[in-house]
């Protein structure tokens, strides 16, 4: 039977790791917060209370999206390692983020480049997707919100000398891909064209032939907050955004195909085969990273 002392010893020590968790990511770099106005990033749960985000994170020159934190924590290792910048012996690339749901890796120190990994059509398993531009359900390139009860469209096009780069580094590492558009869906079921949902309101017939007009018009894969992502991109570069005045956003959208949404019978890819498919992204953007910071000094720190 559990006594009252030992549930309050049990909540001291639970409070004491909490405590000493956050100390520690402070501490690792160098200064806590002493802002008047604290900032807060909520799905990560951090604060400039804790942390002088300035100081956390004024090195960082790359900033990677993907689909969850274990493949971001392999990532994170795997970048690190190719760009000579390993985890010391015994340590461990650590999730700075106090959120269950989200997870924040620093590897190592304006492009920004997102890893997605998606269903796409008549696209080979395995290969490397790069989207050209990111279009809405509507194929309409803009992301749609609402405002104060207004509704906003944001640009979601993405950087053409970008794609070109990225296209020229899969030839070079001798890897399948193709370009295209990625569409945005605001659900995994009835605007992805799925018949498995809880409420689907379409047949079979209708779905083939949705894919097949999406795919007659460019679309190479779906993505749920690709456009999303590629509009606050653009709206961070546009002249008047004072807030971030210094800021140069250079944005990609890189996807692997994981499977074909034409062959609805096919087999879940082996956990072996889905690891690796899913690092293809990442060793692309790695060797963007590398071509760009090669010019800064003869390493890539």
């Amino acid at each position: 039977m559990t006594s009252h002392r030992d549930v309050s010893r049990y909540r001291e020590a639970t409070e004491g790791r909490r405590f000493r968790r956050e100390m520690n990511f402070a501490a690792d770099f160098g200064l806590f917060a002493r802002t008047k106005v604290s900032h807060n990033l909520h799905h990560f749960g951090l604060s400039t209370n804790d942390v002088n985000f300035k100081e956390a994170f004024k090195d960082v020159k790359f900033v990677l999206c993907g689909s969850n934190a274990v493949v971001m924590q392999r990532v994170a290792r795997y970048i690190s390692e190719q760009l000579s910048a390993p985890v010391p012996y015994g340590s461990r690339v650590r999730n700075l983020s106090k959120k269950e749901r989200f997870a924040v890796f620093k590897a190592v120190r304006k492009w920004i480049s997102s890893m997605l990994y998606c269903a796409t059509r008549s696209v080979e398993v395995g290969s490397v997707i790069i989207t050209t531009c990111a279009v809405n359900a509507l194929m309409q390139p803009h992301f749609e919100t609402c405002s104060f009860g207004t509704r906003m469209q944001y640009d979601s096009s993405l950087d053409a000398e970008l794609v070109k780069e990225l296209c020229q580094i899969c030839k070079s590492m001798d890897i399948d891909y193709t370009t295209g558009l990625t569409m945005e869906s605001n659900d995994f079921y009835e605007e992805e064209g799925r018949l498995d949902g809880g409420l689907c309101a379409y047949k079979r017939k209708q779905q083939k032939s949705y894919l097949e007009k999406l795919y007659s018009q460019g679309v190479k894969n779906m993505q749920m907050g690709c456009s999303c992502f590629a509009a606050f991109c653009k709206r961070v570069n546009a002249k008047g955004t004072k807030s971030y005045a210094s800021t140069i956003c250079c944005t990609g959208i890189v996807n692997v195909c994981l499977a074909d949404r034409f062959d609805e019978g096919q087999y879940p890819l082996p956990a072996v085969k889905l690891e690796l498919y899913e690092m293809m992204p990442c060793e692309v953007v790695v060797q963007l990273m590398k071509k760009q910071l090669k010019p800064e000094g003869t390493g890539y720190l």
